[in-house]
């Protein structure tokens, strides 16, 4: 089995002068607050404690990650049914990483400039509640949630075709 991490940013740009901006950088400002490598070599560290059914051998299991689901939700939302494609043998599960606004604590996003695309609460299995005034910056809350997540993700388990992926 193989499996994949991608991180994202669910926040876009509400006026044209910043998507300008950010058309032209092609990155929002969450996607190298934090160290890229240390999550992906956490990522790689949990996974291979997995024992996996050899059954499963040929299926993908992606972990998709958006930073930002929704503004003042303060949580963590995990989607562990996600969607299932069977012509590619490929299972996507979500988490969602809400981003705190500049109002709800200093290191947060400007509000003004940025909107979610979904609510965090559609497809939920499990949601956690984060308390901001935990982290010094934004850097810090980012590396460590998506941290946090992966392991509550792989800790209560994923099924895929009636196995269970859990440490």
């Amino acid at each position: 089995m193989k499996f994949k991490l991608s991180i994202a940013s669910g926040l876009f740009p509400t006026d044209t002068k910043y998507i300008t901006q950010l058309q032209h950088d092609f990155a929002y400002p969450e996607d190298f607050c934090y160290n890229k490598n240390n999550v992906e070599n956490y990522f790689f560290e949990i996974i291979n404690k997995i024992k996996v059914n050899e059954l499963l051998g040929n299926w993908q299991l992606e972990v998709r990650i958006t930073l930002g689901g929704a503004l003042y939700d303060n949580c963590i939302g995990i989607n562990k049914r996600g969607i299932i494609y069977i012509k590619d043998k490929c299972k996507c599960v979500y988490i969602d990483i809400s981003l705190p606004c500049n109002d709800e604590i200093n290191w947060g996003i400007d509000k003004k400039r940025r909107f979610p695309i979904n609510s965090i609460k559609n497809g939920i299995n499990k949601i956690i509640l984060v308390d901001y005034s935990k982290y010094k910056n934004m850097s810090e809350y980012i590396e460590n949630n998506i941290k946090f997540s992966i392991m509550e993700l792989f800790s209560d388990g994923i099924t895929l075709k009636k196995y269970k992926i859990k440490l």
